[in-house]
């Protein structure tokens, strides 16, 4: 993952790369980018494929402030002087671009050290899988490659010939894209599409297209929610935008708003599937942060009854207060298992349940040592007379079987 400095950043320009560092397939913007197309053809490249893309304007910021410090951070400056260029120029002459494109035989083939230095930076950017074919085509094999001032090989060989075609203009790529998102492994995947798609792909044309195309791998279930939203309403938007875009003609006008709304249709198919998923795991976290809760507040019973047990021993008549307070918090805590196990009180805010956990430890606390901080003084069992003992006890308010509690005070498991 390249490491980008965002806050060194203008904060539009910051925003312009976030968002095309968000799109699943950022990694295959990069690499067009480094074989020095023109971000009209980079727009017009990610349409076809049915992927969001963005304004040239936000390809040209993206390249000026991501890839050209790591093109100079490698001394490949030269390299891509020409093309930085006419980046910054308007007055392009037709096919400017398409003439100049990067082919490694061409550009290093005399020079080794710089040979080193581009697949170093290819490795960087994580473009290495589309270089894969055409540097191994040059090398032949793995041990022709240069190495490194330490001794290493700067990339590693991918010559795999791949049917990634296959994959990007499949008509139900969309299934492809939910058993990734499931997590299934690459071999399953193979297995499904081969069986179920008659197509014959293998296990690295899933991981080329997943690490290229569809890199989520690292993204929780409602950060890929979010991405696919994103990618879904940046694709409407092209949709919206192709009446007035002049450099196409009607006929790839047509046939590229079908792909970008079946893909839409297919996006919005698999964020179903994933509020699936997140639904499902978040039932799973509820339910267990629920029996997480109900054994705290059973062990604030606990806690409460120890405490009334140690306060009941003393015979101070300003004892009553405590009591009392610490006799409530056991009956509260005790309701609140009860309404745990029978799934009433939960109501789906369980950051309330673990303040009102907090609070009842902190009410018994303070009720114990509201007496403790007092001298108690042994004084006869006269003196609380004039005292209601269901007060002192609360029985009807802990709304629990005193038997349930051993006479010394050691309680069953509710």
């Amino acid at each position: 993952m390249i490491d980008i400095n965002y806050e060194a950043l203008e904060f539009k320009i910051a925003n312009t790369v976030r968002a095309i560092e968000k799109k699943p397939h950022v990694r295959y913007i990069r690499y067009l980018m480094t074989k020095k197309y023109s971000p009209v053809v980079i727009k017009k490249e990610l349409q076809k494929l049915g992927l969001s893309s963005s304004h040239e304007k936000q390809f040209i910021i993206y390249y000026l402030a991501v890839m050209d410090p790591i093109i100079k951070k490698y001394g490949l400056g030269d390299v891509y002087q020409e093309y930085k260029s006419k980046l910054l120029r308007d007055d392009n002459a037709r096919n400017s671009f398409s003439s100049n494109l990067l082919k490694f035989r061409i550009a290093f083939h005399d020079s080794p050290d710089t040979q080193v230095r581009f697949l170093q930076f290819v490795s960087e950017i994580e473009v290495e899988n589309c270089w894969g074919n055409e540097v191994m085509k040059y090398y032949g094999v793995v041990d022709n490659m240069p190495l490194d001032a330490d001794g290493n090989r700067p990339m590693k060989g991918t010559a795999h010939k791949r049917s990634i075609e296959r994959i990007l203009t499949h008509p139900k790529r969309y299934l492809i894209d939910k058993l990734i998102l499931e997590n299934l492994p690459d071999g399953r995947i193979v297995e499904y599409v081969r069986k179920n798609l008659n197509e014959p792909i293998f296990i690295y044309d899933i991981s080329y297209y997943k690490k290229v195309f569809f890199n989520m791998r690292s993204f929780t279930i409602e950060e890929k929610i979010k991405v696919l939203e994103i990618e879904q309403n940046s694709l409407r938007s092209s949709i919206s935008a192709l009446d007035n875009d002049e450099s196409l003609d009607i006929g790839e006008k047509v046939t590229i708003q079908k792909q970008a709304k079946e893909r839409v249709k297919e996006i919005e198919e698999n964020i179903r599937t994933l509020n699936m998923f997140f639904s499902e795991a978040a039932i799973r976290q509820l339910e267990g942060e629920s029996e997480d809760f109900e054994k705290l507040f059973l062990d604030i019973a606990r806690r409460s009854y120890n405490r009334y047990v140690n306060l009941d021993e003393a015979r101070d008549r300003d004892v009553v207060d405590p009591l009392l307070k610490t006799a409530k918090m056991m009956g509260y805590a005790f309701e609140k298992v009860q309404d745990i196990k029978v799934g009433k009180s939960t109501n789906g805010d369980n950051h309330s349940q673990a303040e009102l956990v907090e609070l009842y430890k902190q009410r018994v606390d303070e009720a114990y040592s509201e007496q403790n901080m007092k001298n108690v003084n042994e004084i006869g069992e006269a003196l609380l007379g004039d005292v209601d003992k269901e007060e002192i006890l609360g029985t009807e308010e802990l709304n629990i079987m005193i038997d349930k509690y051993g006479e010394d005070g050691d309680g069953e498991e509710v």
